[in-house]
């Protein structure tokens, strides 16, 4: 099966096309070929000038961003610091006040149940 698969694609692709490709090429006329290419250099020049006039917003957009990013890490920094110098050091008492207050509840709530 391999030999004729072969076969027939290389016919396709070295025969078929080329002529399709030709015949295609040849019933255009020359005016539309012209009229294809002038559209192409319009497209490209258009391309050119809106990347000239896009040019200088990408830029401030760019600078934009770097100075977010270089505020987002000073707002990360002093949040660290905040965190270390004041969160972290009044959770362990925080917590102590908690439990206590848990097992105050705790012993009421069984005081209450056994006089019941």
């Amino acid at each position: 099966v391999r030999p004729y698969v072969s076969q027939g694609y290389h016919k396709v692709a070295n025969e078929f096309i080329p002529k399709a490709t030709e015949t295609i090429s040849d019933s255009i006329g020359e005016d539309v070929k012209n009229f294809a290419r002038q559209g192409r250099k319009i497209v490209e020049s258009r391309a050119r000038y809106a990347s000239k006039v896009a040019n200088p917003h990408l830029e401030s957009i760019k600078d934009d961003l770097w100075l977010l990013q270089e505020q987002l890490k000073q707002v990360a920094e002093e949040t660290s610091e905040y965190t270390k110098t004041e969160i972290v050091p009044n959770i362990g008492p925080t917590l102590q006040g908690l439990i206590f207050d848990v097992q105050e509840t705790l012993e009421l709530a069984n005081q209450m149940i056994e006089t019941d």
